[in-house]
């Protein structure tokens, strides 16, 4: 299925929907970032995506060791065509980094993620051809296409390095 998946302009700004092995590589020890994104056509705000995400450094207790752990979680919503279809994920990101160097500039950070995803499909807000009359205008029943809303729950595991 081929289908628009959601992308931010500015991904820097919600780093784990890009990559899990981002967690904990923050300036400080907890990191919070969100990103929005709408699409208007026709003056109807038909496509947008909510993300809002946290992570921190849990430091290694040994001071001699640099390596530390980073985790993180990540909420998104991207509503398409109005609210017909609605992707929900909450994905749960756990990276340990290694540094390479004795200047700790480099490092190989080893991921794994996990995601939960719900996907709504709202039927009843499509209009079909039977719920118009001749002259083009909507006389309001119910269609005789099938209609209704069902969710699709789905779990999904993700790996990564960087």
């Amino acid at each position: 299925m081929r289908a628009q998946n959601f992308t931010f302009s500015q991904p820097y700004s919600i780093s784990q929907s890009v990559n899990p092995a981002i967690v904990g590589t923050g300036l400080y020890q907890h990191r919070i970032q969100s990103g929005l994104r709408s699409q208007f056509v026709g003056g109807d705000n038909l496509y947008s995506t909510l993300a809002v995400g946290w992570d921190t450094k849990i430091n290694n207790k040994q001071s001699d060791i640099k390596n530390y752990m980073g985790i993180g979680f990540n909420i998104l919503s991207d509503r398409l065509m109005a609210g017909v279809i609605q992707n929900n994920f909450i994905s749960l990101n756990l990276a340990y980094h290694i540094y390479l160097d004795q200047n700790l500039y480099q490092n190989l950070a080893v991921a794994l993620g996990g995601s939960f995803a719900q996907t709504n499909f709202d039927r009843t807000k499509l209009f079909f051809a039977d719920q118009y009359d001749n002259a083009g205008g909507l006389i309001g029943t119910g269609s005789l296409e099938i209609t209704g809303f069902f969710t699709i729950y789905h779990i999904c595991e993700h790996w990564s390095f960087i």
